[in-house]
């Protein structure tokens, strides 16, 4: 695709080249007469930005756009317009990798199997010293997982995991 500029270019070299008017050489290249005449304005300042900008990339390395942007507009105190400074900044292949998000891995197993105590079946007391008081039967369960055996204070952290951990 040729740009409106390349455009121009060709349709001047034609006017001067081959003897055409400006109108013809127009309608043959696809652009308007203003297009023609159009002379672009403060190269001086674009030149100024580049500047700026060079100087801020090799100060500041990991600086993006948007830091090199805010530094020039708050503390030097320019008034350009950030979608030309970007122009600018793209034209001169300053832009830096855009670094993806990392994502935490959540396990596949939402939470280990804990050991049954052994239990006395008609009182459901747990045997012997260091092991829990009481015991449950968790019923309250997913389809594909099995029923698990724990004390009070796992149920509740097992509870609270399964319902707010998802895959």
């Amino acid at each position: 695709m040729v740009t409106p500029s390349r455009r121009r270019e060709l349709a001047k070299k034609a006017v001067t080249n081959k003897d055409i008017s400006i109108r013809m050489s127009c309608e043959l290249f696809g652009i308007s007469e203003t297009c023609y005449r159009y002379q672009a304005k403060l190269n001086n300042e674009n030149a100024t930005i580049a500047d700026w900008l060079l100087r801020l990339a090799q100060r500041q390395r990991n600086w993006g756009f948007g830091l090199c942007f805010l530094y020039l507009r708050n503390v030097k105190g320019f008034s350009w317009n950030h979608k030309r400074v970007y122009r600018i900044y793209r034209k001169l292949e300053l832009n830096m990798r855009i670094k993806p998000k990392t994502r935490v891995a959540l396990p596949r197993e939402r939470f280990r199997d804990i050991p049954v105590p052994e239990i006395d079946s008609p009182t459901r007391e747990a045997k012997g010293p260091g092991r829990p008081a009481s015991v449950n039967i968790c019923s309250e369960r997913a389809k594909h997982l099995p029923p698990t055996m724990t004390d009070a204070f796992s149920y509740g952290l097992i509870f609270f995991l399964r319902k707010n951990i998802r895959p």
